[in-house]
This record gives structure tokens, sequence and C-alpha cells, in this order.
């Protein structure tokens, strides 16, 4: 039986490599949400289109919480990070505890378990912080 979580980093990451569109990947994947349990759809639907809405302010929260440039992120493990930020941010009813574990356990059964302590660390600053940083206004003149 799929995960919802799995499935929609299997779709954001596939969408990020510009060979397949949104439409032709949520249809080719019809078969594995129709496995899932009504609200772990809804849950992986809610991470998908979040995250793809949210896109621009995930990344720029990601740099702020980078020492690193987020350029020489592995791009799935980019996915997951936007993922765990975007529930942190803009969901409210799943703990940001379990946010954090299922990220690490995420990369942990997808062969890159190098990287749980890196998405801990990331999503756990996230936590602490007191608010999201807001994004600088590129409308205004400096």
């Amino acid at each position: 039986m799929p995960n919802a979580r799995q499935l929609a980093a299997d779709i954001l990451h596939e969408l990020q490599t510009g060979k397949h569109t949104l439409d032709s990947l949520l249809e080719h994947s019809d078969p594995l949400f129709r496995q899932l349990q009504r609200t772990d759809r809804a849950l992986a639907h809610a991470l998908i289109f979040g995250v793809l809405r949210w896109q621009g302010q995930l990344d720029w929260t990601i740099g702020t919480l980078l020492r690193k440039p987020k350029k020489k992120i592995d791009p799935w493990i980019r996915t997951v990070l936007r993922m765990g930020l975007f529930q942190i941010d803009k969901m409210d009813r799943i703990p940001d505890s379990a946010v954090v574990h299922t990220a690490v356990e995420l990369v942990k059964t997808n062969n890159r378990k190098w990287a749980a302590g890196f998405i801990n660390g990331v999503l756990r600053n996230a936590i602490r912080r007191t608010k999201p940083p807001a994004m600088p206004d590129i409308d205004k003149d400096p």
C-alpha cells in the first residue's frame, strides 16, 4: 500500500525534472491514489498542490535556514525539505514533531540515510523560529 508522503514526494520530484506535466503524473499515479484511504489521499493532494503553490517562499525559507547554498542540496532532499516546511508553516493539523519524524523516515527509506541528520536539523531549526521569515518585497525600491 502506498504512503501519502512518499507518493507526494515522488510526484513533486519527478515534476522538477521537467520531463512530465503535473496532469500526466497525477493521471499515471491515479491507481496509487485509489489505494490510499480518503484522508491520506487528501494529505497527498494537499502536499503536492501546497508545495507547488508556495514553492518560491519555501525555497527562500530553506535558504535562510542553511549555511551552504541551497543549489548544492540533492533535488530529492530539497523536495522533502519543501514538504516539511510546508507542513510546519502552512498546515496546522500535523504536529511539528510528526512532520520532522516522517521527513526523516522518508529519506531513510529512500536510500538517503546520510541526509537524515540534515533534514532533522533544518526542520527543527524551522520549528524553533518564532515565526516564518517574511520574504523581501521585490516590488519596493531599495
